[in-house]
């Protein structure tokens, strides 16, 4: 059997480079309960409504291209060539490879014409444009690897901002896992989707300190926001796992402490 047909099957390296996977293999597994062919089943939080129709089986195949973690494979290439160093032979395989990467990544994932990042791909080519976290996380990891432009760094930011970034008491506070009409937290099937996750937020910050000045504001606001909801709200010297937006007010919930939410290195890097 080929390694797409395998039901529940490991990542599967493509001719084009890049890395698929199972849609619900990253950290968004979050599954929600839907009908298909007369019979209630779990599909990925990933998946849109209209890819339903392919059927169970075709839902839960390494088919799905996550840009979140094809930009984590780049930056594991970027790192074997370096390490690589004394190698030539093995050098030049991973630079290879890498720059068909960087190649693909950006014809995949990146609509230059709407700078729109889609936040899922099939290996067929169905694009998914939902806004969500995902993206923030690659476009992070991937602001050194020369990928994208300053311009497209700015459209990025202005769409995180109308779609996906929220405030607490008046302050940017953090970004929704996903756009999404489930706005309230009320169990498992609203786990990852539009909540606020702090583990996130330094992803943001990342992108907005390499935006420069234009975007220090915002940057602030988020530190203060995050400091006032750690030493406050919840349990000192940790935040909270996860944020319900409530009639738009942040709501704490889950796990208040949690360690993955926990993070100190944007308050040091900040510049006075």
């Amino acid at each position: 059997m080929n390694d797409l047909e395998k039901v529940n099957g490991a990542p599967v390296l493509n001719e084009n480079g890049l890395i698929s996977a199972v849609p619900w293999h990253s950290w968004t597994d979050t599954k929600r309960d839907i009908e298909i062919e007369g019979k209630r089943v779990k599909v990925s939080i990933r998946i849109p409504d209209s890819w339903c129709d392919l059927g169970e089986n075709e839902l839960n195949k390494p088919k799905y291209f996550l840009p979140e973690l094809n930009a984590k494979w780049i930056k594991m290439l970027s790192h074997c060539v370096m390490m690589s160093s004394e190698n030539e032979n093995k050098k030049d395989e991973y630079f290879a490879l890498l720059e068909k990467v960087r190649k693909n990544f950006k014809t995949i994932f990146w609509n230059s014409e709407e700078n729109i990042f889609y936040n899922l791909v099939t290996v067929k080519g169905k694009r998914d444009k939902t806004p969500g976290s995902p993206t923030v996380v690659a476009f992070s990891l991937l602001l050194d690897e020369d990928i994208f432009s300053h311009h497209e760094l700015k459209e990025f930011i202005k769409d995180v901002k109308e779609n996906l970034l929220m405030e607490k008491n008046g302050l940017p506070f953090g970004i929704l896992v996903k756009k999404s009409s489930k706005k309230t937290y009320y169990g498992d099937e609203e786990y990852h989707e539009a909540v606020v996750w702090p583990r996130d937020t330094p992803y943001l910050i990342r992108i907005l300190q390499y935006a420069g000045a234009i975007e220090k504001e915002i940057m602030e606001g988020i530190l203060k926001s995050n400091l006032e909801h750690q030493m406050k709200e919840g349990f000192v010297f940790y935040n909270s796992e996860l944020f319900s937006p409530d009639n738009e007010e942040m709501v704490p919930v889950k796990n208040p402490v949690q360690f993955w939410s926990q993070w100190v290195d944007p308050y040091l890097c900040i510049e006075k």
